[in-house]
């Protein structure tokens, strides 16, 4: 809207010469950049020869949470077997932040939603911990989450998280992705797939991710009643894992 009424807008300021080129025949270059141009959340713009060179998939594999923090890991090597609950309907300090705030701050500001991953209550949310990167890295694309899931009732909402985290445990929400299961048999295992919302970030070095499932945002209307659970497990021959693409 800025740009259509003559305002800076970076939008129509690559518009205007891709336009001009190949309807006047302009030699002004817009024919020479790569052709897939992304643009991370943090601002950044990069480009690609072709989708394929955008990003691949790692696979990272989740570990049963343990010890009093009750994080798990993610590791190159499947881990089954394993199965932890988590009670639901009950709020945790993981969330999506506040709708349009948020995604306003992100986007003029590059103030990403935020959160102290180890103040996250273990009780009502499962969290997975990965290695930290010893070079910074670029996740372009859509990070998937497989994960067998059990719940106690018949309606029972998830929110999946993915975030860079620093050395303090500072972490900036990368993607989420809310779903609900809806007329589940209760104490019925399924297996389960999350696809998050696409993104393109920049992961520092020192940096690691960290994946959060919990019960309940405030952003959406959840259907998690408080007094049921939900357990995720990693059966054998079906283990759970996260892939994250990688440029």
């Amino acid at each position: 809207m800025t740009g259509a009424i003559g305002l800076p807008n970076e939008t129509w300021d690559e518009l205007a010469p891709w336009l001009r080129h190949y309807l006047t025949g302009a030699d002004n270059g817009a024919d020479a950049e790569a052709p897939v141009q992304l643009k991370s959340q943090r601002n950044v713009w990069r480009g690609y020869p072709n989708w394929a060179a955008v990003g691949s998939p790692k696979t990272s594999y989740l570990s049963k949470p343990a010890g009093l923090s009750r994080t798990g890991g993610l590791q190159s090597k499947a881990a089954t077997g394993w199965s932890n609950g988590i009670g639901a309907g009950v709020p945790t300090l993981a969330d999506s932040g506040i709708a349009l705030v948020s995604g306003a701050l992100q986007g003029l500001l590059s103030i990403p939603v935020g959160v102290a991953t180890p103040l996250v209550d273990r009780t009502f949310a499962g969290v997975w911990s990965g290695p930290t990167y010893s070079s910074p890295a670029v996740l372009n694309g859509t990070p998937r989450l497989h994960v067998t899931v059990t719940p106690s009732g018949r309606d029972t909402s998830l929110f999946a998280y993915l975030y860079d985290v620093d050395a303090l445990g500072v972490g900036s929400l990368v993607s989420h992705k809310p779903y609900t299961l809806r007329g589940a048999t209760p104490g019925r295992a399924v297996p389960f797939d999350f696809k998050l919302e696409a993104t393109s970030w920049e992961v520092a070095a020192g940096h690691h991710l960290v994946l959060v499932v919990d019960t309940v945002d405030p952003r959406y209307l959840g259907r998690s009643r408080l007094g049921t659970s939900v357990s995720f497990s990693s059966p054998p021959g079906d283990p759970a894992w996260l892939s994250v693409p990688v440029a």
